[in-house]
């Protein structure tokens, strides 16, 4: 069946991010520290799509999607500094943030209202940490403490909930100076990923045109994490070099899990394992140019709720790389750097109960900016991007029923050009 898809799209939006931090000396030991940051984003997007069956003879099929998303995030955050003696400090505080989201989204298919939904989705949150820090040794250096994580996630419009959740996250890092160039790190913690409030909202498949609908229940991904890392200093100024292995024993891993025999929604489906090791080299190539490299290999896996294999976790690449060169001119009027960054991400697979999607680029991503440091601490910065004009494509397979079931209904291919655009970010410090 041959489709002939006309489609056409309006996305305009804004958002921002003010922050301020100030810092006190309580006596020549201790030091008070306060940080706030505030950002708010809003976004108004519109979809029209006209099908056309070809072969099939059958009706055009046409959809139109309005989404109205407005979400902010406000941050305050002490923290007290102390140097008890030569050998032991400490570091301790309190973190408060408030999170939103407000979503209105209306699909109309075939003149049929399928969607029109009102949510509002908040998240309060409250952090207390303590933190210590050992010198055992001239050459080693113990870090040991623990933060508590309360958060209140309430929901609104449509659907009304409320639910809390408690998490400690306590961690050890241990260091280890073997001369004034190479260092080796162990370390263990407790972590506890940040809700997404857009995962709590319903969207839209942008291939298929189909509703997702939000799960309600879903809970932050939790994990026991180990890595072991070395660092070594490059003789005469020529950078570092660093190389990690780590190890998450994961709980509650978020992915899609049925609802019923032919329906899925983004959950919790039970442990996984992420491993990996990461390289990164930050070098001197010449006179105020620098380069960096950096490498990701990850192998994952989880038991998936569809048919009891085991599997890779759905949307990660197992491998990453980008390559950096920087030239900077320091004694010009207007100091400035110039720069040029190529990334490379393979290919990665996500599934519902009733599909497969194999999503991969045809090129890396190319991107230079230009980035001026002008006077009272204001850096105005210019990128440009995707200059090989990268393309997404997503193989999927859909199944007449389910993955368990078997059946393959029809394969589709789907690509997306994403053209060059530029970004301009101005920063400033009062």
């Amino acid at each position: 069946m041959d489709q002939l898809r006309d489609l056409s799209e309006q996305d305009l939006g804004y958002n921002w991010e003010l922050g301020a931090d100030y810092a006190m000396s309580l006596d020549s030991d201790a030091q008070l520290k306060w940080q706030w940051i505030q950002n708010r984003s809003s976004r108004d997007f519109e979809r029209a799509i006209n099908d056309q069956f070809i072969l099939a003879g059958g009706p055009d099929f046409n959809s139109l999607e309005q989404k109205q998303t407005h979400n902010g995030e406000t941050i305050a955050k002490v923290s007290l500094f102390v140097s008890h003696n030569d050998a032991f400090s400490s570091r301790s505080g309190l973190e408060l943030v408030h999170n939103f989201i407000d979503q209105q989204l209306l699909l109309v298919e075939d003149s049929s209202v399928a969607e029109d939904s009102d949510q509002r989705i908040v998240e309060e949150r409250a952090v207390m940490f303590w933190f210590g820090q050992w010198q055992l040794l001239p050459e080693l250096q113990l870090d040991i403490g623990s933060s508590a994580e309360y958060s209140n996630v309430r929901q609104s419009g449509d659907l009304r909930q409320q639910r809390e959740f408690f998490y400690p996250k306590p961690q050890l890092e241990l260091n280890w100076r073997l001369s004034s160039a190479e260092t080796w790190l162990l370390g263990i913690n407790r972590e506890v990923n940040q809700l997404n409030l857009a995962d709590f909202t319903n969207s839209v498949d942008s291939d298929s045109d189909e509703l997702r609908p939000s799960n309600p229940d879903l809970e932050q991904e939790k994990s026991w994490q180990i890595r072991i890392q070395y660092e070594r200093i490059l003789a005469n100024n020529g950078g570092n070099l660093k190389a990690k292995y780590y190890y998450h024993d994961i709980e509650d891993v978020v992915d899609q899990m049925p609802v019923s025999p032919t329906e899925s929604v983004l959950g919790n489906i039970g442990d996984g394992e992420r491993h990996g090791i990461a390289v990164e080299l930050d070098t001197s190539l010449a006179e105020n140019t620098r380069g960096t490299l950096k490498l990701d290999l990850i192998d994952t896996s989880v038991t998936d709720p569809f048919n009891g294999d085991t599997r890779q976790i759905s949307g990660v690449r197992h491998n990453v790389w980008t390559a950096e060169i920087k030239q900077e001119y320091p004694d010009l009027s207007v100091p400035l750097s110039i720069g040029l960054k190529y990334a490379y991400k393979s290919r990665y697979q996500n599934r519902r109960i009733d599909e497969i999607n194999t999503v991969s680029e045809s090129d890396g991503y190319l991107d230079t900016y230009v980035e001026w440091q002008l006077p009272s601490k204001m850096n105005v910065r210019l990128d440009v991007k995707n200059l090989l004009d990268n393309t997404v494509e997503t193989d999927r397979v859909n199944f007449t029923e389910s993955i368990t079931a078997g059946g393959v209904e029809s394969n589709e291919y789907f690509e997306k050009r994403l053209g060059l655009f530029a970004e301009l970010n101005v920063s400033a410090q009062f």
